[in-house]
């Protein structure tokens, strides 16, 4: 279960690095990325991730941050699968992919490589 947790945090730490130094690239490939994915599907990847990194938690040093994150990984993705209208899921993407502001995008890239650290390192 290390190997997931090396797995998640080295995603995270690419990918967040990737968000932090080339933000509008970032962007952009988010978009051609997630756009022929039907909203429903990528629903489940939160799900995935969150049941993995709960399942991997007991061999983290601090298991409480990964349960955390897992168990909000969870109920993210179950959020977004019962998001009950379209006009919300639209609203929801299009802020994601056009509203939100660079800073916001570094911020949360800035995120992904502290978890990440944390997931890599089992501090």
């Amino acid at each position: 279960m290390e190997t997931v947790l090396h797995v998640i945090g080295g995603i995270w730490i690419v990918v967040g690095t990737f968000v932090v130094l080339y933000t509008e690239r970032a962007r952009k490939w988010w978009i051609a990325v997630t756009d022929p994915i039907p909203f429903k599907a990528l629903a489940f990847c939160p799900i995935l991730v969150g049941v993995l990194l709960m399942i991997a938690a007991p061999t983290s040093h601090t298991f409480w941050l990964v349960e955390a994150v897992g168990a909000f990984a969870v109920i993210k993705g179950l959020l977004l699968l019962l998001i009950p209208r379209q006009e919300h899921r639209d609203w929801l993407l299009g802020w994601w992919r056009e509203r939100a502001s660079d800073v916001t995008w570094r911020f949360a890239g800035l995120l992904g490589v502290i978890l990440g650290v944390f997931l890599v390192l089992r501090l």
